[in-house]
């Protein structure tokens, strides 16, 4: 008879007993039979049925058995994820993350094994892996993760070159311009990186200052220990930003002319002063902003867009191209401060260079 019970024991004097069953599968029901012997041999006449079934796994679609555990929370701008090589081969690595994130996965493959568990924090030294690639996964208090962020370690041993740019204004959340674009770019090349990819990444940078962008400047801020590290771009950050790329700007952010200002191709003769509306003064802007001095960045008296009227930004210019060059310019006058007059003295200074 199939799938009858073997001897399941020559104990006696008892209702109860067992016996292993093996070759079960999973979503099957089965029916086996059992008879009972006494102690002299006397069996029972008729099987005793035994019916089941074997269930199967419980999906995770299927809504039953309780909810997932959450996922980690996308913060705004996204999970940030840098690494800045220095000379020593030691990397600085940059993090972005909401505060769900208990710690991080990193690991140097791509399947995250083996990987090493550290705690969340926004700035990390790490070893230059053999590999030049690194993988990281962000992980919430449930021990869920994300996907692996990764980043492809640069074999330079010191950050890379960045153009020059003169940044002659603050910058905050939600502004806009070139001067933007150009912060962008120094952040990404610096290891901070707006995006890994999209609008932001390296190539992709815009004129737009928004969460990506806040995000990468705190955590500049925080690597070259400038306090407060809020995201604001301030006369301390854009000195550190002048510094690190090179270019030389005087204490308020404007560009010092490091040759003798280039000769103007036009003669100057008429004094001019705020408000003053003349040829002259579009002159006088196209000199400012060909010498580093530049009035704007974009739109009204930027390069390329001068005017005839002496209004403030062109004042401001002056007065910082006049500091400048203190000693031709005010120190025969006995002055220490810019006038924002374009006179005797300021002219022929400019016609003779």
């Amino acid at each position: 008879m199939a799938n009858t019970f073997t001897t399941t024991g020559t104990t006696t004097s008892t209702t109860s007993h067992s016996t292993t069953v093996s070759g079960l599968s999973n979503g099957n029901s089965y029916t086996y039979y059992a008879r009972c012997e006494d102690a002299v041999g006397n069996a029972t006449t008729t099987d005793l049925a035994i019916s089941f079934s074997v269930a199967s796994p419980s999906s995770s679609s299927s809504g039953g058995g309780g909810s997932a555990p959450p996922k980690p929370k996308t913060p705004e701008g996204g999970f940030q994820f840098t690494a800045m090589t220095t000379p020593s081969d030691i990397l600085t690595l940059n993090f972005g993350f909401g505060d769900d994130i208990r710690y991080f996965s990193i690991s140097e493959r791509p399947d995250g094994s083996p990987a090493t568990r550290v705690n969340a924090t926004s700035t990390l030294e790490w070893p230059k892996p053999q590999s030049g690639v690194l993988y990281v996964k962000f992980c919430n208090g449930f021990h869920v993760c994300t996907d692996s962020l990764q980043h492809v370690i640069g074999t330079a041993s010191a950050p890379p070159t960045v153009p020059s740019f003169t940044f002659l204004r603050n910058l905050a959340y939600r502004m806009t311009g070139l001067d933007v674009q150009e912060l962008q770019k120094h952040l990404n090349a610096q290891g901070f990186r707006i995006a890994e990819t999209g609008a932001g990444s390296p190539g992709n940078e815009t004129d737009y200052f928004g969460p990506g962008t806040l995000a990468a400047l705190i955590r500049f801020q925080q690597a070259r220990d400038i306090e407060p590290a809020v995201g604001f771009f301030g006369p301390l950050t854009r000195a550190a930003i002048h510094r690190e790329s090179g270019s030389s700007p005087t204490t308020d952010g404007q560009m010092a002319p490091a040759t003798p200002p280039r000769s103007s191709a036009f003669t100057f003769t008429h004094d001019l002063t705020l408000h003053d509306t003349h040829e002259e003064v579009k002159k006088l802007q196209e000199f400012l902003n060909a010498n580093g001095f530049m009035l704007a960045q974009n739109g009204v008296g930027s390069p390329g867009n001068e005017t005839t009227y002496f209004g403030l930004l062109t004042h401001s210019s002056l007065v910082k191209f006049q500091e400048a060059n203190a000693a031709d310019i005010l120190a025969p006058n006995d002055l220490t401060k810019g006038t924002g007059y374009f006179g005797p003295s300021t002219r022929a200074f400019v016609n003779g260079n």
